[in-house]
């Protein structure tokens, strides 16, 4: 049974700088280690003398120190370092209590150790996750002996055929005679020294996470990373990234794919899917805009969703060149310039040039095809099902959906009613995004939660109904 190897507290002299390291201040440092995954260590600086100048600079500064020499000695390197509120006390006679708290966008402890040989383990210390943490079962006996049966570990090639081994570790404390423990769950990958890049590991390990938040319908960070090398070991937070609320009783029922054999088919198709899409960037943008959707306001998550959908037509549109009706450049010169005098001459239009002036500036957006139309090709191309939600374009009565995302955008006013009808449409438009998603992932969202609305049809049709009694449609922007 592994345990959690928890960095020790240090106490030491920082260096504190901008740019030159040789430009620096020294400050008395001490730095506490929660012990638990996703609780941020605590960096407190304490001044031997005030640095008001200093500390009010608007500035992001690096972090470096050393306790001792050799093997043992230990190594401290924090990166984007900013203030927080500082507390200072003056007893007089010199008796001055200063602290100033600090945070970091990544703080490594690394330790020199004892010369050894072999492969790189690389382990990454991950949030709560349904889908990837193994069914261990811990047995306590009545004479105060714990088993640890595990379950089995999920292992997933992410790059170059290196396995990713997802499985618990565990934190143990003693209160008494009573021993307490609880997993935290990790992947870790063996490598050669020569093979190992941190950062293609990260993005490895990000990106394949994201796939899984997808698929959870929660989102999963990496919060920490440990790796021993031929001589360090190295202790690494990720202090900048999000900590994923905890959501109690999450379960199969709540995950967007539930079935274990299609989650996996699923991860090994949409991660090597992502990766090598031509797309990358705007399919990892609607994949991060889609997974964090429970976050924010009613507003907030329908122009968030709205936006992911846009993007993964946006994508189709490249793909397929679908973004102008005339490509060529020259072609669409030619014809803004017949448009021109046609309006110039135009006998309504001939005295006025003020409203001559708005008609030109619209000229460029008759080319641009529109999103409706790269939309419906998508959904074509894709086969994505759409008779069963809110339309999202107005080809039935009633309010769709992208009337609703311009009312939003355009600072529409709506009642406490009217958000719960925009909250149902608000499902339509979830569902769609995620069969639009899963499409593009390369995986069918018929194998997936998503192929199904038979519990929100009637919900919808009536929201719809009452909604566009309340609010008079507003004309869709393409």
């Amino acid at each position: 049974m592994t345990a959690y190897a928890r960095p020790v507290d240090l106490k030491f002299h920082a260096l504190l700088y901008e740019v030159n390291p040789l430009q620096s201040i020294s400050i008395p440092c001490e730095i506490t280690f929660p012990e638990k995954i996703g609780d941020r260590p605590c960096i407190n600086f304490y001044p031997e003398r005030p640095i008001v100048d200093f500390y009010h600079r608007p500035v992001i500064l690096k972090l470096q120190g050393q306790i001792g020499d050799g093997i043992g000695s230990t190594k401290i390197v924090a990166t984007g370092v900013s203030f927080g509120e500082a507390f200072e006390r003056n007893w007089g006679e010199g008796l001055d209590d200063r602290r100033i708290p600090a945070r970091a966008e990544s703080l490594q402890i690394t330790k020199v150790t004892p010369p050894q040989e072999g492969m790189i383990r690389i382990t990454f210390y991950l949030s709560d996750s349904y889908l990837l943490s193994p069914n261990d079962v811990i047995e306590q006996k009545y004479d105060g002996c714990v088993t640890n049966h595990r379950g089995d570990a999920i292992k997933i090639d992410l790059i170059d055929g290196l396995s990713f081994k997802f499985e618990n570790e565990y934190k143990y404390r003693n209160v008494g005679k009573e021993r307490t423990s609880w997993p935290t769950l990790t992947a870790a990958v063996e490598l050669p020294s020569s093979d190992f890049n941190k950062d293609e590991l990260l993005s490895a390990i990000d990106d394949f996470l994201l796939l899984v938040s997808f698929a959870e319908s929660r989102r999963i960070a990496c919060l920490e990373m440990q790796w021993h090398t031929a001589s360090e070991l190295v202790h690494e937070y990720r202090m900048n990234r999000a900590v994923p609320q905890k959501k109690e009783n999450h379960s199969f029922n709540d995950c967007l794919i539930d079935d274990r054999a299609q989650l996996t088919a699923y991860l090994q198709t949409a991660f090597v899917k992502l990766r090598r899409h031509p797309q990358y960037k705007l399919v990892l943008g609607a994949l991060a805009a889609i997974t964090s959707s429970e976050e924010g306001t009613i507003s907030t998550k329908f122009i968030r969703i709205f936006s992911a959908l846009e993007s993964m037509v946006l994508v189709h549109r490249r793909i397929h060149n679908l973004e102008l009706s005339i490509p060529d450049e020259q072609e669409r010169q030619a014809i803004v310039e017949d448009l021109r005098d046609a309006i110039k001459s135009n006998s309504i239009l001939k005295a006025d040039s003020n409203r001559r002036k708005f008609i030109y500036e619209n000229i460029p957006g008759l080319f641009r095809i529109s999103l409706k139309q790269a939309a419906e090709h998508f959904f074509e191309q894709h086969k994505i099902f759409t008779s069963d939600i809110w339309p999202i374009f107005g080809k039935t009565k009633g309010i769709s959906l992208i009337e609703i995302r311009n009312k939003i955008a355009h600072g529409e006013n709506f009642s406490r009613e009217e958000w719960w009808y925009i909250a149902q449409a608000n499902k339509s438009l979830q569902l769609l995004a995620t069969r639009c998603l899963l499409s593009t992932l390369g995986t069918s969202y018929e194998n997936s939660r998503a192929h199904s609305t038979f519990d929100q049809e009637p919900n919808w049709k009536e929201a719809q109904r009452l909604l566009s009694q309340h609010q008079a449609p507003l004309k869709q922007c393409n």
